[in-house]
């Protein structure tokens, strides 16, 4: 390969490993917070941050993705074909393997009412996760004072 096509190369995966989190408040969810409660407005975008490290083969899914497809309060915006969400590998400058990284999972608040949302971090040959995360997100109007 030339160095042209090298850096054409490294460029396009730089590109690709980022991802858009413009016009979103990004919440990070740990591992060891088995329940969470939050809060966000209608019409509003919210990022759900967490640690993860797909070269071990664990990634995090949402469990009841039928149901939050079909929700009227919560929209996903960024699930895959297998209910995960996008993955960003953390600075890595010496191209070190097994480099941890964060995925990130993305709603939008759609109309007032509530929506559970169920995480599992598991490897897809397995049954039993290895952490297991419940959030419940409250949809809020907020009426503006004139």
């Amino acid at each position: 390969m030339t160095p042209k096509y090298i850096f054409l190369f490294a460029l396009c995966l730089s590109l690709a490993s980022s991802i858009d989190l413009n016009n979103f408040e990004v919440l990070t969810i740990g591992s060891q917070t088995l329940q969470n409660t939050l809060e966000i407005a209608k019409d509003s975008q919210v990022a759900l941050k967490f640690e993860s490290n797909p070269t071990t083969g664990y990634n995090w899914y949402i469990e009841n993705s039928e149901t939050l497809k079909s929700s009227k309060v919560l929209q996903a915006l960024n699930l895959n074909e297998k209910n995960g969400g996008e993955y960003q590998e953390n600075d890595n400058p010496n191209h070190l393997t097994g480099m941890g990284g964060n995925a990130y999972f993305k709603f939008r608040g759609l109309n007032r009412g509530k929506q559970s949302i169920q995480f599992r971090y598991k490897r897809v040959w397995e049954t039993e996760p290895l952490y297991t995360i419940m959030v419940d997100v409250d949809v809020i109007e907020i009426k503006e004072n004139l």
